[in-house]
């Protein structure tokens, strides 16, 4: 292994040597070998997903499975464009808020999830750590918005007079997939990519066609056969649903410039209400779209390019050719202007009158 400038190994002849697809696994280094180098510029990619009820064909690690395959795709990438830098890989954290309910689901408050995120990780600010990635395919509005919360309070820190570098670039990458942002790269797999199936997309939440794909592609041991005949679900807005997503979409263009901002929270809009159509009918079967028509080839394509772009959102980060701020979702933004509070249903009962008067 060609030797990284600025690197001194405190033990060339072992874990360093035996390091695989240029990254290094945080958990399998002892001290001596981490500490054998400054970690100043290093990057620390942390998967984080908690188990949860994805049907009856997917395991209950699902999320954790995907999350982690897409972090070491992420890791090599990276390590790629970085070689001056070490990229660590974290075991994954099996901690999560916002699972739906069935057998197996296993959450915790959000709340619970921001306080030991940030305990933790205040040890690697210890260590010199400065360079963080969250890692998730768990898109829940509790979930992703903790992990920005998180990185938010990360940014605001500074290590030996460096400031830190903290993204979750996943909750982008899904919103994008939901829209079909990776139908190119689908197609050239030579799978048949239509309008109408784009289009489904939006419903495709949870255990549908992309998550089944991209477990096919990862272990097809793993997905259970009944995918195949399992039937399309494809829950029925409600009037209140419709007249609170046309009311929210009106403000949003009335109140925003046109452009990828007015684009991303009009698309969260969009699957957000989506998601309440699912809770509103129950989500007793613990999936949503069409796994029926998964394919390995299909995850291929989807696991590749999201973590190519992950991969481009993290080193553009580093570069600093992009702020931050950017990448967080609009989970944050729905969830600290929205969620939980009386303010909060006055507001979309208000939206709702004006709609409906």
């Amino acid at each position: 292994m060609t030797k990284r400038a600025g690197i001194v190994n405190a033990d060339e002849g072992g874990y360093f040597q035996r390091m695989n697809r240029g990254y290094y696994h945080y958990g399998r280094a002892t001290s001596a070998e981490l500490g054998g180098a400054a970690v100043r510029d290093d990057i620390l990619l942390l998967p984080i997903a908690a188990p949860e009820n994805h049907g009856p064909h997917l395991p209950l690690d699902t999320d954790a499975v995907i999350s982690r395959v897409q972090a070491e795709r992420v890791a090599e990438f990276l390590a790629a464009q970085m070689p001056e830098v070490r990229v660590w890989l974290h075991d994954t954290w099996h901690l999560g808020g916002a699972t739906i309910r069935g057998v197996g689901s296993v959450k915790v408050p959000s709340s619970l999830l921001r306080r030991a995120l940030k305990a933790y990780l205040k040890r690697f600010l210890k260590q010199g750590f400065r360079r963080f990635a969250l890692m998730t395919v768990h898109g829940a509005v509790p979930h992703t918005g903790a992990l920005d919360d998180v990185c938010a309070w990360l940014n605001k820190r500074r290590v030996a007079g460096m400031p830190v570098q903290a993204v979750a670039p996943a909750a982008r990458v899904c919103g994008r997939a939901y829209f079909g942002g990776y139908a190119e790269q689908v197609r050239r797999e030579g799978v048949s990519l239509t309008g109408e199936d784009i289009a489904d997309l939006m419903w495709d939440l949870h255990a549908g066609r992309m998550e089944t794909s991209m477990m096919l592609a990862i272990d097809p041991a793993q997905v259970r056969e009944c995918y195949r005949t399992l039937p399309e679900i494809r829950p029925v807005w409600p009037w209140w649903l419709k007249a609170l997503h046309g009311g929210l979409r009106r403000m949003i263009v009335r109140f925003t410039d046109a452009g990828e901002r007015r684009e991303l929270l009009l698309g969260s809009l969009g699957i957000g209400a989506h998601d309440l159509a699912w809770i509103v009918r129950g989500r007793r079967e613990g999936y949503v779209g069409r796994p029926a028509l998964a394919s390995e080839a299909e995850g291929r394509a989807l696991l590749e390019a999201s973590a190519r772009d992950m991969a481009a959102s993290v080193h553009a980060v580093c570069a600093g050719e992009l702020d931050p701020r950017e990448l967080r979702s609009a989970a944050r933004l729905f969830r600290l202007s929205l969620a939980g509070s009386a303010a909060s249903l006055a507001v979309i009962f208000l939206v709702l009158g004006a709609w409906i008067f």
